[in-house]
């Protein structure tokens, strides 16, 4: 039985055998509207350091190819104490710059993604933030940023341990910088290693 705060245990789900359960347990939670997984109290330290995973750099270099179009995603990867390591980028869909993209997804198109990549996870892989890309490929000011933030916040993508990641070109380098929410108020920005 599911019960607020308790991991599951799949195997009390015949119709579910562990070994067909993917590792990404956050990520199935909050597109499946399984609360209970969602209210689970968090035991990890805040968020301190990313690195981006060779293969997620690439996704990232790809998705910058694709000018014209505001994109955003969910970041899958994997924790280790205080520092996240970015496996993949997973896009969620493209938005008008003067709305927020965090309103809408395709679930059935995330969740097949998610078994695509199913082969390449372990089970330390899970949704741990999302991602943004302006419609020039460009990295956007600061208060773009800001905004996107509060409205990540507001749908409860961000906090200390999820962060928003915002990639694009500056000078000619790809460049990414992260945020995270300490609290309510203090947002704070997080190193990213490429």
């Amino acid at each position: 039985m599911i019960q607020p705060g308790v991991p599951i245990d799949w195997g009390d789900f015949p119709l579910f055998p562990k070994e067909f359960i993917l590792p990404l347990e956050r990520f199935y939670a909050h597109l499946l509207g399984l609360t209970a997984l969602l209210t689970q109290p968090n035991i990890n330290p805040a968020l301190t350091s990313i690195s981006l995973h060779p293969l997620a750099r690439r996704q990232i270099l790809n998705r910058l190819e694709l000018k014209g179009t505001a994109q955003w995603g969910l970041l899958l990867g994997e924790r280790r104490g205080e520092h996240l390591q970015v496996r993949f980028i997973l896009p969620a869909g493209q938005w008008h710059p003067s709305i927020s993209p965090f309103t809408a997804w395709n679930t059935l198109y995330l969740l097949g993604a998610s078994e695509a990549l199913t082969p390449l996870c372990d089970s330390a892989t899970d949704w741990y933030g999302v991602w943004v890309i302006q419609p020039n490929s460009h990295l956007p000011p600061v208060a773009t940023d800001l905004t996107l933030a509060e409205e990540a916040q507001k749908h409860g993508l961000l906090n200390d341990q999820h962060p928003l990641l915002s990639m694009g070109w500056m000078d000619g380098i790809l460049t990414v910088q992260a945020y995270k929410y300490m609290d309510e108020i203090t947002l704070v920005s997080l190193p990213v290693t490429p």
